[in-house]
């Protein structure tokens, strides 16, 4: 008997690829409170519609530290 990790499969009917990142990133859009995706030096990754707004932009690429800095400044 395998591990349950290794009998994983798409369920009947699940959305897979392209699709489904589509989906996930609408969902992270539409959420009122900021998210915010760091890497493991605290730069940011990914963050959705009410992150850049709190933080004055677009700030991928930028460090957490320095983005709260100057945010809506």
């Amino acid at each position: 008997m395998g591990d349950a990790m290794d009998d994983r499969k798409p369920r009947p009917g699940a959305m897979t690829g392209n699709g489904k990142q589509a989906v996930e990133a609408g969902i992270l859009e539409s959420l009122a409170d900021p998210v915010i995706l760091l890497d493991q030096r605290g730069r940011i990754l990914d963050c959705n519609f009410a992150a850049r707004e709190l933080l004055g932009g677009e700030p991928v690429g930028t460090e957490l530290a320095k983005a709260l800095d100057s945010g809506g400044s």
